[in-house]
């Protein structure tokens, strides 16, 4: 019940941050080169605002955040996602493909980090740092496989000039290391948590579904579909522990 009351405060703190690194990662040229071609819906490409007019709304939003952090909790994941997001998008972060993976790896982190601090109105840190210890491992696995995105958008990457896993490695091989991510994340979630074959099957089924499709539909589309499936399979793991604490509870 702490957790459903506290729901608007988590939405705000994540919405406002989301909201700021999406500002910077769509405002430069390149950007607005592959989203006229993978995303031309986007606000920029779609002509319904202006790269400078989307900088005025990114000097507002810092207050804004620290302002909300300040308010609901959460403030150290704020401050390390502004760090990371301004690291990625305006400091050649994201230029460097595997660099990239490691900062949406960790930015993800962040993202689950703030709402958690906002729910428990505790840092991640206490208790002998087991939450921090377990967002840890979801951002390794991120990292691992956060290329997954971008198959779908190969096309508007090389004409834009990006480097990206895919397109410096192969896409065959790209895609042989999600598979091993997948495996390797999957089971390490399983292991951490003392999951038996019950408990994990959903992780296991949700995970096999993606590669599968990814191997299976190189298309645009199904492409598009592996990420989503690989956003389900990464909720799977999250549940893990709840699924784990159940078994706990009925024993």
């Amino acid at each position: 019940m702490e957790i459903l009351l506290s729901s608007p405060k988590m939405i705000l703190w994540s919405w406002s941050n989301l909201f700021l690194f999406n500002l910077h990662n769509q405002k430069h040229s390149a950007a607005i080169a592959e989203d006229k071609i993978n995303k031309p819906w986007r606000p920029i490409p779609a002509g319904r605002i202006t790269p400078r007019q989307t900088e005025r709304i990114i000097y507002v939003m810092y207050p804004v955040i620290i302002l909300v952090s300040s308010a609901v909790g959460g403030m150290i994941p704020c401050v390390a996602e502004a760090f990371l997001c301004l690291w990625y998008n305006e400091l050649g972060g994201a230029a460097d493909p595997f660099l990239k993976n490691l900062l949406n790896g960790l930015g993800y982190g962040c993202f689950l980090a703030g709402p958690l601090e906002v729910a428990t109105r505790r840092s991640i840190f206490s208790e002998g740092g087991k939450a921090a210890i377990w967002l840890g491992v979801l951002a390794a696995i991120i990292t691992t496989i956060s290329h997954t995105q971008d198959f779908r958008d190969m096309e508007g990457d090389k004409a834009a000039g990006r480097s990206t896993v895919p397109l410096i490695v192969g896409d065959s091989t790209a895609r042989a290391i999600v598979l091993l991510g997948m495996v390797f994340g999957t089971g390490v979630v399983c292991w951490y948590w003392e999951a038996g074959w019950t408990e994990s099957m959903i992780a296991w089924t949700s995970g096999g579904l993606m590669v599968g499709n990814l191997f299976y539909d190189r298309t645009v589309e199904g492409d598009s579909a592996s990420w989503n499936l690989c956003s389900a399979w990464m909720f799977c793991l999250m549940l893990l522990p709840v699924f784990c604490g159940m078994k706990t509870h009925d024993v």
